[in-house]
């Protein structure tokens, strides 16, 4: 029995973590996440905090981990595993309680602080030295806490339309209260069993008008399987001006063209608050950037990645 197990978890991390002994394989090399039948092929998992962590990998070089927003998952970050895995060894992550675990919404230990955590541990146990962390929306929030945390672990910062930044936005300006006004709304959707009228006002909200029918069916269903997860958090903790302060590692922000205003405003907001930070806007994209105009996207942050070696 004991070897069967062995290889079974074998068989689903291939990669690094299988040149360990057995028994350190066992312990490091975990099952699928809780509520998870199978993973998907080619997804590995990593115990963190008590919890199997999920991810894809591509690459070889500095490390460089992206952490996805709200109702998104690894699957989100296809269009930046080429590109970026030319130059870096790229760990795309499904955050806790995210697909590939099929969660109900219920639950306390999904929030920010608990994510950013699990970030902390994840690249611990990646004993490469210091990362690039890149970072969109909702992951935005979880990485402005990981470089509060442990900025020892960061060799950059990208943050793309991050949240978390609202105490920044001018009194009565754009988006002051928006976001949980809506997510209210979408969450009295889910609860009257209508999930797909509720990710389209969510989808509209974060992007514009016709934002989910303008999404491939992959998309929305990657959006069906992290439904919950939009409206599911304890806490939204907010970074002030003061803590970016004191931020160590080179920050670059990026905005679309097209975003909702209170990202470019909180964006430059912050950026004035920190050592070295500079702010890109990529033309005509909105909030989903990196899956609407994955080139130009790509092209900023590998070059900003590329003055930080």
């Amino acid at each position: 029995m004991f070897i069967h197990r062995l290889a079974s978890i074998a068989v689903r991390c291939m990669g690094p973590l299988v040149v360990l002994g057995a028994a350190a394989l066992l312990t490091a090399c975990a099952d699928a996440p809780r509520g998870s039948a199978e993973l998907p092929p080619g997804v590995k998992t990593l115990r963190v905090n008590g919890y199997d962590l999920a991810y894809a990998e591509r690459g070889s070089g500095v490390p460089l981990v992206l952490v996805h927003g709200a109702l998104n998952d690894y699957r989100a970050w296809e269009p930046q595993m080429g590109p970026f895995g030319e130059r870096y060894r790229v760990y795309a992550l499904s955050m806790r309680h995210y697909y590939p675990e099929r969660w109900d919404g219920k639950g306390t230990t999904f929030n920010v602080q608990q994510q950013a955590d699990d970030v902390i541990e994840f690249v611990r146990r990646l004993g490469a030295g210091p990362v690039h962390l890149v970072a969109h929306s909702r992951g935005g929030n979880i990485a402005l806490h990981v470089a509060k945390k442990a900025p020892e672990l960061l060799k950059t910062l990208v943050l793309a339309d991050p949240s978390g930044l609202e105490g920044l936005l001018p009194p009565g300006g754009p988006g002051e209260n928006e976001g949980n006004q809506m997510r209210g709304r979408v969450t009295e959707r889910f609860r009257a069993g209508d999930v797909e009228g509720g990710l389209r006002m969510y989808a509209e909200f974060t992007t514009g008008k016709g934002a989910w029918e303008q999404l491939s069916e992959p998309q929305r269903q990657l959006r069906r399987d992290n439904a919950w997860t939009v409206v599911a958090d304890t806490d939204r903790p907010r970074t002030a001006c003061d803590e970016g302060k004191r931020y160590s590692m080179p920050v670059l922000f990026v905005n679309g063209e097209n975003s909702p205003k209170r990202y470019p405003v909180m964006s430059r907001a912050f950026a004035a608050c920190l050592r070295d930070a500079r702010v890109e806007t990529v033309p005509v994209a909105s909030h989903g950037m990196f899956r609407t105009h994955p080139e130009q996207t790509n092209r900023v942050v590998l070059e900003f990645l590329a003055r930080h070696p």
